[in-house]
């Protein structure tokens, strides 16, 4: 794989072989390499068929292969 674009759109195709229309984009931004992983550093997802800027997902940090405790995926863990 080379170097990826600064961003990207994610859409299958604007019309499905059903003639369904894509409702929704996906736009990848800011790809960085992160511990030997390439991550979109900025998302935005937006409903293609309404008005406004749509949803930005912004990541600060993120570290890959790390220890999970097992008490994280509890119930108890997961009400915090």
């Amino acid at each position: 794989m080379g170097t990826p674009r600064t961003a990207r759109t994610l859409k299958i195709r604007d019309v499905c072989q059903k003639r369904t229309i894509i409702k929704k984009r996906l736009l990848l931004s800011d790809v960085q390499q992160e511990d030997g992983c390439w991550y979109p550093m900025a998302m935005n997802y937006k409903d293609v068929l309404k008005d406004g800027k749509g949803i930005d997902f912004i990541v600060t940090q993120i570290e890959f292969n790390t220890e999970i405790p097992e008490y994280i995926f509890s119930k108890a863990g997961l009400k915090q």
